[in-house]
């Protein structure tokens, strides 16, 4: 109960920060992930789920009662209905916007959630919507991508198209696994552009964690031994960098020789390790070595007790999101019954840590990049909405929260159109 009156309360919230209240679109501020996936401006934040608005219809739609927040929910999606009306603008969107996480994937999935959790509306057929939208995707979008990675790239988008129906998926699907083997390196890794240093990677963001989960998701889907074969190379290139006495794999973003940085978080370290491993449980890529790998990731994930900031990509909350999720019966069978009582032990005392906190701090979070919750922010993975979203689950036992953070990939079971 009381963390769904936290929810309840951050909703109300929101709404109050809210610019444009009386206008039909309404807005707020905050950082803005950029599209160099390195920067950050402040300003109006957009549709994006990473750290934009959806993430907000989410949260309104996980606590209305009796359809309260409907018109809420209406008016954050009306500029997207807008858009998917008009072929030109549709198709202008993708070229446009990132197509991971942070940008057409991201809605794409955050509209699926909508539905999944039995959202409607008389203004905005979700169907409808997401047909529209998948309509104006072409494979020369898919081919042109440079990204390549979860947050910014293909791979952010592999999870949400599976699920679409639409006459063209296969081919937009086949596209992205041909883009994402063909951009492999020899060793297995892929090397990013420009604007993030030119570096192969490893991690659930910007990595191989995230590319070969998706990979893996199309091999399977699409019952391509090339894209498994492709996916295998990336977690093996990974698995090479393992540092037992860590229980960690290295965050290569500041340098890729030894001594090696270290992270803890969904975009990189174990947790994202953990969550790429798990994706891979319904694919047939699934073995004892993996199996070990994600419960190694998780063990390490269980003892980390960062606390400065609350948000999901690298706060609390997105660890409690994949220990509360990943503790469960279908992905520890009994015989890892210590593991899974750490799993649940660690998880409630930072949940409980995090609410003593915000209790401190006058009801306020710790947001992204930010210091003694200066700064408050809406996103899903920056922000209050994802946060409290994960809050939810925790109350609920769902998995809405790591089902986005994984972009699709975790839910997809191992159908085949063939």
């Amino acid at each position: 109960e009381k963390l769904i009156q936290i929810s309840k309360d951050q909703l109300m919230f929101l709404q109050e920060m809210m610019i444009g209240s009386c206008q039909e679109n309404p807005e707020w501020l905050g950082l803005v992930f950029g599209p160099d996936e390195k920067h950050f401006s402040f300003g109006p934040i957009g549709l994006s789920l990473y750290s934009g608005s959806i993430g907000i219809s989410i949260l309104a739609a996980l606590v209305n009662n009796n359809g309260e927040h409907n018109v809420l929910i209406d008016k954050i999606l009306k500029p997207l209905q807008k858009i998917a009306e008009n072929s030109f603008n549709c198709t202008r969107w993708w070229y446009e916007n990132p197509l991971g996480l942070t940008g057409c994937g991201g809605i794409m999935q955050s509209l699926l959630t909508l539905k999944e959790i039995g959202y409607s509306s008389n203004q905005i057929d979700i169907d409808e919507l997401i047909y529209d939208l998948v309509s104006c995707l072409s494979v020369e979008i898919i081919q042109g991508d440079c990204m390549l990675d979860i947050i910014g790239g293909v791979s952010g988008l592999v999870g949400s198209i599976i699920q679409i129906d639409n006459n063209h998926k296969e081919s937009l699907l086949d596209q992205a696994g041909l883009k994402l083997a063909e951009s492999q390196n020899k060793d297995g890794s892929w090397t990013l552009p420009s604007s993030m240093g030119k570096k192969s990677l490893i991690g659930f963001s910007h990595g191989s964690s995230g590319i070969s989960a998706a990979l893996a998701k199309l091999g399977q889907y699409c019952n391509s031994q090339k894209y498994l074969d492709s996916a295998k190379a990336g977690i093996d290139w990974e698995s090479k960098y393992f540092n037992p006495s860590k229980l960690n794999w290295p965050d290569l973003r500041l340098t890729q020789v030894a001594p090696f940085d270290y992270s803890m978080n969904w975009c990189h370290g174990a947790p994202g390790v953990a969550l790429s491993r798990a994706c891979l449980r319904e694919t047939n890529l699934w073995n004892q070595k993996y199996e070990t790998e994600m419960h190694l990731a998780l063990q390490a994930t269980s003892q980390n007790k960062q606390l400065d900031n609350h948000h999901l990509c690298c706060g609390s909350m997105g660890t409690v999101t994949i220990l509360n999720t990943l503790s469960r019966d279908e992905w520890l069978p009994s015989s890892y019954s210590t593991l899974q009582k750490s799993l649940v032990e660690n998880s409630h005392i930072l949940v409980n840590a995090t609410l003593e906190k915000y209790k401190s701090n006058n009801n306020f979070f710790t947001c992204y990049g930010t210091k003694n919750h200066s700064l408050q922010l809406p996103g899903f993975m920056t922000g209050i909405s994802g946060i409290c979203i994960a809050l939810l689950d925790v109350a609920n036992q769902n998995n809405i929260s790591l089902n986005l953070m994984s972009a699709g990939l975790l839910t997809q079971k191992s159908n085949s159109k063939h």
